[in-house]
């Protein structure tokens, strides 16, 4: 039930993906389980009751629902990111492990098994993480301490992944704070950008891949696009 001591921290390859590498673990990321609250599902945010989840429990509740997600001919993701947030609503509070030192942010993988990864990231107080997609996974985010500035964009078109200038269009920007739960799609709100506030910010990913080598791209947003009145921004994978 643990990863056998190890932890894994943040690192963005040279082709803009975001990877992560392996690092110790902590033993005091385990904590005891508890009585569980009743199961709240059917909403992308909302508030973090007291409850007694933790990290190990969350992942042994998820990981059979994303295993039948994944493998589904017609695979009802909007269903699926209600039930894992109702779920991820039910943690106890969760302590900050040993990030790694350096950067505007960085991330501490909790539990990994495909398709399911757990994830704590830390960002620095005023720090910003570029616009950057889920391709090929979806993903339900949770804070746990500070404030994050979350602004949402989805790709215009048919293509999920288009090459050259493409367009994506603002969709909306939501205020996470500890207790708030979002969640994204593969198309769905695809694209985000996240700043944190002036005292920096933690928060929790429970992430579901479609294929084993999914994996985040930054992309450019042109501040000059003629569309930017609209929401709409020319695009360039960076």
């Amino acid at each position: 039930r643990d990863l056998g001591g190890r932890r894994r921290g943040l690192r963005v390859l040279p082709d803009g993906a975001l990877r992560t590498v392996q690092l110790e673990r902590r033993a005091f990321l385990k904590l005891s389980l508890g009585a569980l609250a009743g199961l709240l599902v059917g909403c992308r945010a909302g508030s973090l009751f007291q409850a007694s989840l933790d990290v190990d429990g969350l992942f042994d509740e998820v990981h059979p629902l994303a295993d039948r997600l994944v493998k589904a001919a017609t695979p009802d993701e909007e269903a699926y990111l209600a039930r894992v947030a109702g779920l991820a609503r039910e943690l106890a509070p969760l302590p900050a492990p040993d990030f790694p030192l350096g950067g505007d942010y960085a991330a501490v993988s909790l539990r990994k098994a495909y398709p399911v990864e757990i994830l704590q990231f830390r960002m620095e107080r005023d720090a910003w993480m570029p616009c950057h997609d889920h391709r090929d996974y979806n993903g339900v985010l949770v804070g746990l301490e500070g404030e994050i500035l979350s602004a949402r964009y989805e790709i215009l078109g048919e293509e999920a992944v288009p090459r050259g200038v493409f367009q994506v269009k603002k969709t909306r920007e939501e205020r996470i704070v500890p207790g708030i739960v979002s969640t994204l799609a593969r198309r769905r709100e695809n694209l985000h950008e996240l700043r944190a506030g002036s005292r920096g910010a933690r928060f929790l990913d429970v992430f579901t891949r479609f294929k084993p080598e999914a994996a985040s791209h930054f992309l450019t947003l042109d501040p000059e696009s003629s569309g930017v009145g609209e929401g709409i921004y020319e695009a360039t994978w960076a």
